[in-house]
């Protein structure tokens, strides 16, 4: 007999901290819905292109869309951002997150960021 354990709700959103990628992208979302981000890719409507891509940085809103799941809007511009899931079905881990340019249902065309602890 195996026995798992599954998180009934997902954790909040870790603000304060600091999300970074290998390429300079970062994300810092603060209590609030506010945040600030670099380097963000973001489909500028040319059916997920990534030679099209445009590129958020500065001040941005955010709001969970569910457990695990957030859009960050700047103007009328907008991201999806992924946190990792854990191997049971509910688990959300805010160790490393997936921002996806194309919306929340892509999965191509993915940037990975991981939290930075050190800061």
């Amino acid at each position: 007999m195996t026995a798992g354990c599954t998180q009934d709700t997902p954790p909040s959103v870790p603000t304060g901290a600091l999300w970074e990628g290998d390429d300079g992208e970062s994300m810092r979302l603060e209590p609030g819905g506010v945040g600030v981000v670099e380097g963000l890719p973001y489909d500028t409507g040319s059916a997920c292109d990534p030679t099209r891509f445009g590129t958020m940085s500065g001040d941005v809103a955010w709001e969970e869309i569910e457990g695990g799941e957030l859009t960050l809007r700047q103007g009328d511009l907008e991201v999806a951002v992924s946190a990792s899931r854990g191997p049971f079905a509910g688990d959300v881990i805010w160790r490393d997150v997936r921002v996806r340019p194309c919306g929340r249902e892509s999965v191509e065309e993915t940037v990975e960021m991981s939290r930075n602890y050190s800061q």
